[in-house]
């Protein structure tokens, strides 16, 4: 889950590119380019097909930034080192057994 917040910058990044750069180069290439020199199916179907990949990321940071909002991630962390069964790490519950076992264990 801490992961996937940390994917919140790169997909706030990412919809920058979209908006800053490559939609600007679409829209300079409509602004300066003759109609008869652009084949404007081609165009139109590169434009939606950028825009549709803008909005899967558009999408993601939604719910990242939702997330982000309602998510503690230092009480999770918190929580998550106060596990004692969390990882490699075991308690004995019989002591005896656990003499034992510790014996066997070089």
């Amino acid at each position: 889950m801490i992961d996937a917040l940390r994917l919140k910058t790169t997909a706030e990044r990412q919809l920058k590119v979209f908006d800053q750069s490559i939609l600007q180069d679409y829209l300079h290439v409509i602004e300066l380019t003759e109609l008869d020199q652009i084949d404007a199916q081609r165009l139109v179907a590169s434009l939606q097909t950028n825009r549709r990949a803008r909005r899967q990321i558009k999408d993601l940071k939604i719910i990242l930034s939702a997330l982000a909002k309602s998510f503690d991630v230092q009480q999770f962390l918190n929580i998550l080192l106060s596990e004692p069964s969390l990882g490699s790490q075991y308690y004995f519950r019989d002591q005896a057994a656990a003499a034992q076992i510790k014996e066997m264990i070089h």
